[in-house]
């Protein structure tokens, strides 16, 4: 802040000195009392304080340059009251100049709050939608999770079920085996039986002949009691055979079941198995 000063003095009839200082128009009035060493003592008809009193100085200088004593002088050649309305007309034409600076820049400003609160109230927008997003995400992982957590106990249930039916399934295999094997030992102990039998009627059967040739008449008594235990032992063999052929076709049904039984077994097995693993595949 400084400004621009008016002093006139009465040793210099007619003339004024128009400058400007950075202090008081008073201070500088004395200095230049002091350095000039005039007669009179120089008063300060008007001084004008603002903050571009340099260009202000300057302006007015050149706007009074036609009544100007000399280009290195600051005394002019005109009246105070003159000097003083032109010195105010610049100033007020500043102030015109500084209220439309002001103006434009309240404008920019207000365009600028403006533009600030449409930003803000678009962020504000963006995060009440991203707020909601978050909710609905966030709802999403804790359903998803029950979800995940009812799929592990499907997996738990199905795995127990599968173990299950394992056991089952070769409990019933172990069970099968035994009466196969079983029937298997019968079988081969009614094919001994059946093998003693077929000799003792071999044996018989050379008997008779033998004794044929020895005695006609003895060996008709001997031969109708042979011919008897032959008879006999042949009905038995054929019953054994049956019996044997009734056994066979039991362990053939018995060995198809166990074939079915462990098929069946391995299917419901995987496919138990194939749901554990498609259940933790989904959800893991």
């Amino acid at each position: 802040m400084g400004c621009v000063y008016i002093l006139t003095n009465e040793g210099n009839q007619g003339l004024v000195k128009i400058g400007q200082t950075g202090g008081l128009a008073e201070a500088r009035a004395k200095q230049l009392s002091r350095e000039t060493a005039a007669p009179y003592q120089f008063e300060v008809a008007y001084a004008l304080y603002c903050e571009w009193y340099i260009k202000l100085e300057k302006d007015i200088h050149f706007k009074l340059a036609y009544c100007r004593v000399s280009p290195n002088k600051e005394f002019f050649k005109c009246p105070v009251d003159d000097a003083i309305m032109e010195l105010k007309q610049l100033h007020l034409s500043y102030l015109d100049i500084e209220i439309s600076s002001l103006e434009s820049r309240k404008t920019k400003l207000i365009e600028g709050i403006e533009k600030a609160e449409k930003a803000e109230q678009a962020l504000l927008a963006k995060g009440r939608d991203a707020r909601q997003k978050t909710d609905f995400m966030e709802s999403e992982v804790t359903r998803l999770e029950a979800e995940i957590t009812k799929a592990h106990q499907q997996i738990e249930v199905l795995r127990s079920e599968a173990g299950k039916a394992e056991k089952e399934l070769l409990e019933r295999a172990r069970s099968t085996r035994r009466e196969v094997e079983s029937l298997e030992s019968e079988v081969e102990r009614l094919k001994a039986k059946e093998n003693v039998l077929s000799k003792e009627v071999e044996d018989l059967e050379k008997e008779k002949i033998e004794l044929k040739k020895q005695n006609s008449a003895k060996g008709r008594v001997d031969d109708i009691f042979v011919n008897k235990s032959s008879a006999i032992l042949k009905s038995e063999i054929e019953h054994l055979k049956a019996e044997k052929d009734r056994l066979r076709k039991e362990v053939g049904s018995l060995k198809d079941q166990k074939k079915y039984i462990n098929a069946a077994g391995q299917i419901e097995v995987i496919d138990l198995n194939k749901s554990s693993a498609t259940l933790s595949s989904n959800y893991n």
